[in-house]
């Protein structure tokens, strides 16, 4: 049998536990941080419940638009960085009045973000596209976050997880 490496870490099973709890009474989840600060990761782990739904994956914003359209009934996460308040009402315009909505925020430093960055190009071997400063620098400065009740913030350090079980 495989050991799980976070069975023992109290903080992990607390936060799946803040995170079960979340979302369960949500229908649409945005996913707010910096580019490489794991959002797409995370949602691949932690969100199989829902659609993810990501603008990197259309060509277009109508094309982005009509995908969200179509599976409005579903449960979506946004993929997207989200940073910008304008970016998350596009998007919310489209859903229903009533919708159930929330925010889960990936706090990180940029040093973090833009070190993942060329950890992920670096692990797959040049497939992933290699980000240059200027998109982490233009994140960091129109970034506002989601605040208020519906919010998640998700606070972690990478590097030291990484650099332990990497280097």
């Amino acid at each position: 049998p495989r050991k799980r490496r976070f069975a023992k870490d109290k903080g992990f099973v607390k936060n799946q536990l803040k995170l079960s709890e979340f979302i369960s009474d949500k229908q649409y989840l945005f996913m707010v941080g910096p580019p490489a600060s794991g959002k797409t990761t995370f949602c691949q782990k932690y969100l199989k419940k829902f659609m993810r739904l990501s603008k990197d994956n259309y060509k277009t914003k109508a094309a982005y638009r009509n995908i969200i359209q179509e599976n409005i009934s579903e449960r979506l996460v946004f993929d997207n960085t989200n940073s910008g308040i304008a970016s998350r009402e596009a998007i919310e315009k489209l859903l229903p009045e009533d919708a159930r909505i929330g925010y889960i925020v990936r706090v990180i430093s940029k040093e973090e973000a833009m070190y993942l960055n060329k950890y992920r190009y670096f692990i797959t071997h040049g497939k992933a596209t290699l980000l240059p400063a200027v998109a982490f620098h233009a994140s960091y400065k129109r970034m506002k976050l989601p605040e208020g009740p519906n919010v998640l913030t998700l606070d972690y350090s990478w590097i030291g997880k990484l650099m332990k079980f990497y280097c």
